[in-house]
């Protein structure tokens, strides 16, 4: 109960604080920082004679542009491990416009019909746009050969619901090879290419791999999914 009312408490005092700054504050909660990143995981520590050994490694062969993200992202991470401070900032103002625009995209989508919502031009049969593909577009403008892409096949491997195919069409491909291989997903993949008129994808239900075979697939409660070739389980069988 006591730490119920101490959460709602912190709760209550970043929004504060937000209106204050006008900034975006983060609670920092030790017991719940939990770094999704085998790099950092595998060193158990953000600093010492192994993780420099590991960080050189991993900025190997990098740009400058690269190599400030990699630090950039480390700092954070050390930040948040080592602060004894209960409420940080952790993004500067850019970033944090950025950030607004990327968590508002979905409000600007609507729904039309049963199975039918709409963002701009694009149109999926359930309501899930992701900015990574609808704002971002797969960041299609940071590849400096992008225009060699251009006019030819393009692969989707990972289709998801066809969400990709509709960015990648605006390359104007001679055909887009779209791979799905949990059904339900590829059922929604085919109803987008659908809504969307799409002429020039070839959809397959597989996963691509090095092997033929089949295998168990674990999903996500988001778009991802894997398979642990360790588990007996999951090996793919001939």
């Amino acid at each position: 109960m006591i730490k119920k009312i101490y959460n709602k408490l912190l709760i209550y005092l970043k929004s504060i604080l937000e209106i204050y700054f006008k900034r975006k504050i983060y609670i920092v909660k030790k017991e719940k920082i939990n770094i999704p990143n085998n790099f950092i995981n595998s060193q158990k520590k953000l600093y010492g004679r192994v993780f420099i050994e590991d960080f050189n490694k991993l900025i190997e062969g990098l740009d400058q542009r690269s190599v400030e993200t990699v630090l950039l992202i480390i700092n954070r991470l050390q930040k948040l491990n080592f602060t004894k401070k209960t409420f940080i900032t952790l993004f500067n103002l850019d970033e944090e416009n950025e950030i607004n625009k990327v968590q508002n995209i979905r409000k600007y989508s609507i729904k039309l019909s049963e199975n039918l919502y709409r963002l701009q031009k694009y149109l999926l049969p359930i309501n899930y746009f992701e900015a990574s593909v609808f704002y971002y577009k797969h960041q299609l403008d940071e590849v400096v050969t992008i225009d060699k892409v251009k006019h030819k096949a393009v692969l989707d491997v990972g289709g998801y619901i066809g969400d990709s195919i509709l960015v990648l069409n605006e390359l104007k491909p001679i055909k887009i090879y779209s791979f799905e291989a949990i059904p339900k997903h590829f059922d929604l993949l085919l109803e987008t290419i659908k809504l969307n008129n799409i002429k020039n994808v070839v959809a397959v239900n597989v996963a691509l791999g090095n092997r033929q075979g089949y295998c168990n697939i674990h999903m996500t409660n988001g778009a991802s999914s894997s398979i642990n070739l360790k588990q007996k389980n999951d090996k793919i069988n001939n």
